[in-house]
């Protein structure tokens, strides 16, 4: 039976309207056997959600009394990130199907109206305002003021600026190669981790690839560096959905591989990697901050819960949970994780802490709270978003001090 296909432009938007629920990412990946272009449905997917505060000051200049409801406002947001950031995509095209998913939608008068709506756009000019203030730039590049405030004061406006233009970029994924077995065709972008371009449904369930960026690798290898003995036991404590474990196993071979995580749903994803690339490991579902365990362990890992402010080009819907709340409640759970995760440590053994964030408050004061609990900090390590496709993230290890 022949599947019919989903045109590009109506998965972004069904993804669009429920990206506060699902996450666009997995939206789209599951009908991605029916969608005629995934790299074309994700960038418009991935760039709405990212430009939503820049897209609603655009909108409210072109139509200043324009009511649309969420549905509505998702395919006109979508078809003005296409205007505005695609310069490829012509206009025609982009008023068109928009119109004809306006009438499928919500009917032929609506369609009318998006048709007519859209017209507009012939000679809307985007312009926002050019200082580098906290709210100017929020507005220019679509992210929570606070954020920007917080990340103004620890880069200064230069960096910072170049961070948030380099995360509303396009993200780049990479895969990790076992065996170095990887295309002539593909460009290496660290060891045997490489960039699959527009391959990803070639790689996404071959059991020698495992899609990852070349910035947790990186990181793993900066703290392994520091491990004068190779682990008999290691417990990653948030371990879906497995890619610091499967670095572990490659690593480690002889080590004795323990998995935890929160949920069922988190441990079923873990699951099926660890079956996928034939790893063995004990897996439990406990709270990280609240693990029980008669055992003690050679290598923790902790992959913390944070704001992932180092990957809001890729988990674009992040970028809208960020407060003042949020970050001062993750901040408190990482820091429950970590002394939780130091008392389950072996003699001898070294904790590593690892997030995807790139703000102080979750990476290097970490480091004083570890104090408190008798950590001796070894090495440390941060990578920035860059242009070359790398994840932002931070990494540290820790042993106890001695008595």
């Amino acid at each position: 039976m022949e599947v019919s296909l989903l045109s590009s432009r109506e998965a972004a938007f069904l993804a669009i309207a429920q990206f506060e629920q699902i996450p666009i990412h997995e939206a789209l990946d599951i009908q991605s056997e029916q969608i005629e272009n995934l790299s074309f449905a994700r960038e418009v997917a991935a760039g709405t959600v990212k430009r939503l505060l820049t897209l609603k000051y655009f909108s409210k200049r072109l139509a200043p009394k324009l009511r649309l409801n969420h549905r509505e406002k998702a395919l006109f947001f979508s078809a003005l990130y296409q205007h505005v950031f695609m310069d490829s995509v012509p206009l025609y095209a982009i008023v068109d199907e928009t119109t004809t998913l306006a009438k499928k939608y919500f009917g032929k008068k609506k369609g009318s109206f998006f048709h007519a709506l859209l017209r507009r756009l012939e000679e809307f000019v985007p312009e926002v305002p050019g200082r580098k203030n906290a709210f100017d730039l929020s507005l220019r590049l679509s992210y929570p003021p606070y954020f920007i405030k917080k990340m103004l004061e620890e880069y200064g406006a230069r960096v910072t600026i170049d961070l948030l233009e380099v995360m509303n970029a396009p993200s780049q994924v990479m895969g990790r190669f076992f065996g170095g077995k990887a295309p002539f065709s593909l460009r290496k972008v660290y060891k045997n981790v490489y960039d699959v371009g527009n391959s990803v449904r070639s790689y996404a369930n071959s059991p020698e690839v495992y899609l990852q960026n070349a910035t947790p690798v990186f990181l793993f290898d900066a703290l392994r560096q520091h491990l004068s003995i190779p682990p008999s036991s290691v417990l990653d404590l948030c371990a879906s959905p497995g890619g610091k474990l499967l670095l572990a196993a490659e690593y480690f071979p002889e080590a004795h591989l323990h998995a935890n995580d929160v949920s069922e749903k988190k441990l079923c994803r873990l699951k099926e990697n660890l079956e996928k690339y034939q790893v063995r490991a004990s897996v439990f579902q406990q709270r990280g901050e609240l693990f029980q365990s008669d055992q003690k362990y050679d290598l923790i890992l902790v992959d913390a819960p944070c704001s992932n402010s180092g990957v809001y080009h890729k988990r674009v819907e992040a970028r809208w949970r960020f407060s003042p709340t949020a970050l001062e409640e993750l901040s408190d759970l990482q820091a429950e994780i970590l002394e939780r995760a130091a008392s389950l440590l072996a003699p001898g053994g070294q904790l590593w802490y690892m997030s995807c964030s790139i703000l102080q408050e979750e990476n290097e004061e970490t480091i004083e709270f570890a104090d408190s609990l008798a950590l001796t900090c070894l090495h440390q390590e941060k990578v920035l978003p860059n242009r070359k496709g790398w994840d932002g993230g931070f990494a540290c290890s820790f042993i106890r001090k001695p008595a």
